[in-house]
């Protein structure tokens, strides 16, 4: 998966001060590519990124690998990705309403 070095680079990194000022909880983000999908659970409280999981997530982002690579670097944002049907939304909505791309680290040569 394209978005891979997104959410590693996130676990090792650490969570952004201002991603945990803004939202609360865990967001899992469930990336598509193709037949294949891959989880990855940011837990806000607990300060960590998890791959391979979804458990305990307050909010759900469904999206396609491309779509999260685009949203990283800012090119796009999810609201836009909702209403073009290219992302779908489970649980907590104030979660994914406070969520933007300036929350994720900057990443070198995305």
């Amino acid at each position: 998966m394209h978005s891979n070095p997104i959410f590693e680079f996130m676990a090792s990194k650490g969570l952004s001060d201002k991603l945990k000022k803004k939202v609360k909880g865990k967001i899992c983000f469930k990336v598509i590519r193709g037949s294949e999908h891959k989880l990855w659970l940011i837990d806000i409280d607990g300060k960590k990124v998890i791959p391979d999981t979804s458990k305990d997530a307050d909010t759900i982002f469904n999206i396609q690998d491309d779509d999260m690579v685009c949203f990283s670097k800012g090119q796009t944002n999810l609201r836009t990705l909702f209403m073009r049907k290219k992302l779908v939304i489970e649980g907590d909505f104030s979660n994914a309403i406070r969520f933007t791309s300036d929350l994720l680290p900057k990443m070198p040569l995305l």
